[in-house]
């Protein structure tokens, strides 16, 4: 991945130097892709060039060959993990989970799920909710068969 690339993904200067590490280390041969996930221990599929389908899932950045390999859908399960502070399907930290309102992608307020939810109950569908309120059909489904939005009556 190039540097741009990294900057694109959000990544911080730790992040691309431990990255490059990690790179550098395979190239060298100093760190070598084992053959399966080290999580879920299934086989890793090859990529269109040949190389193994794992990924290098860093603990701490500032050990950067201090990897696990990781499959994709794992490293991202293990990355969601410690974003919200879950630890073996408990969540540790709950004060870090943020939701509605507080959560920073959050495009609806508390008021506008209770218009959503009444104006469906009043025979509104959910394409043109989605076009007033100017989101996914998805996000007001879930709003009105209660799967999101919870804790707004």
């Amino acid at each position: 991945m190039s540097e741009d690339g990294m900057k694109r993904r959000g990544f911080g200067p730790l992040q691309r130097r431990a990255y490059t590490a990690v790179m550098n280390a395979i190239k060298d041969g100093t760190l070598v892709r084992p053959k399966s996930c080290q999580e879920c221990h299934n086989q890793a599929r090859r990529g269109k060039d040949g190389r193994l389908l794992l990924q290098a899932h860093h603990h701490d950045y500032n050990f950067p060959l201090d990897v696990t390999w990781l499959c994709p859908i794992c490293h991202r399960r293990k990355n969601r993990q410690q974003a919200v502070g879950v630890n073996n399907g408990s969540i540790t930290q709950p004060h870090k989970v943020l939701k509605g309102v507080n959560h920073g992608r959050c495009k609806l307020s508390e008021q506008s799920v209770r218009s959503i939810r009444a104006d469906y109950e009043g025979g509104r569908n959910w394409p043109y909710l989605a076009d007033v309120y100017g989101v996914d059909r998805s996000t007001i489904r879930s709003i009105c068969l209660r799967e999101t939005w919870r804790s707004v009556q």
